[in-house]
């Protein structure tokens, strides 16, 4: 009965991923509206796998493991690899969030409206089922819940190696480092084998940087930082990205009171 329910949601989540991404949310204009957004970038990374382009911009040169692959599955149309790995990541990041949340101690129809919630927002789940250029976002977050959950398992060649790929992805899945490293409630020995574990991937982090051409030397984190400074004050900013991307996971507090009904209905003589 539980492999059925299981099996249920996993294709509900499945249904739910290829109905966005084929149809709600549609296919980012790649050769109009956002033919020079980032999106260019990673196609051009992809066009010349499996060799290196000296002309690409930081941060993007950095993030070579998804363009480069979508390079090498399909050397002569770019397109349909980043398709295709993208909607192989968004499967897979909606089955991974689904299993991390049931794994600990969430009901199963918790975790599958929460996933079913992340996907349907247009600022979170939307924004990865628009733009399958972005594919290396989508492994980004999955990898993040790999390390996740490698620090809450105190598996460290797990996190590790999950760490490592992600340091050939984009910079997302390092911020669980500093994360792990400054939690309060963390042994001192696990925190020294916390660190060991960030090793391989930093040494490759800093590694990309030196040694990976780009055509604008002079980039660095700060100034980039820096440039989106003026958004912390932008109202407009905080609704998009606060208020409306998360809204919808209120809807969650709604099923609370049922859940408590359906317990009190039981332990009724």
């Amino acid at each position: 009965m539980l492999d059925q329910r299981h099996g249920l949601s996993s294709r509900l989540l499945l249904a739910q991923v290829l109905f966005l991404a084929l149809l709600w949310f549609g296919h980012v204009d790649y050769k109009g509206l956002y033919a020079q957004s980032d999106l260019a970038q990673y196609r051009l990374i992809a066009q010349a796998a499996p060799s290196l382009r000296p002309d690409i911009p930081a941060p993007f040169a950095f993030r070579l493991a998804v363009p480069f692959l979508a390079g090498v599955i399909s050397p002569h149309d770019d397109v349909f690899a980043f398709d295709l790995l993208h909607i192989i990541f968004l499967v897979t990041l909606a089955l991974q969030f689904h299993r991390v949340l049931r794994r600990y101690a969430v009901s199963r129809s918790y975790a599958l409206i929460a996933a079913s919630l992340i996907l349907w927002n247009p600022y979170l789940g939307g924004f990865l089922c628009f733009n399958a250029f972005q594919a290396g976002d989508t492994l980004a977050y999955i990898l993040l819940l790999v390390a996740f959950e490698a620090v809450i398992r105190r598996q460290f060649l797990l996190l590790s190696t999950s760490l490592l790929i992600g340091s050939f992805v984009r910079e997302t899945p390092l911020l669980i480092i500093p994360a792990v490293l400054l939690a309060p409630n963390i042994a001192t020995r696990d925190r020294t084998r916390y660190a060991l574990a960030a090793i391989p991937a930093l040494v490759s982090f800093f590694a990309l940087r030196m040694f990976i051409p780009v055509s604008n030397p002079d980039w660095s984190i700060l100034s980039t930082l820096w440039s989106y400074a003026p958004d912390v004050f932008s109202l407009e900013r905080w609704v998009r990205l606060g208020i409306s991307a998360f809204a919808p996971l209120s809807l969650l507090l709604l099923l609370m009171p049922l859940r408590y009904t359906f317990h009190l209905r039981e332990a009724t003589p």
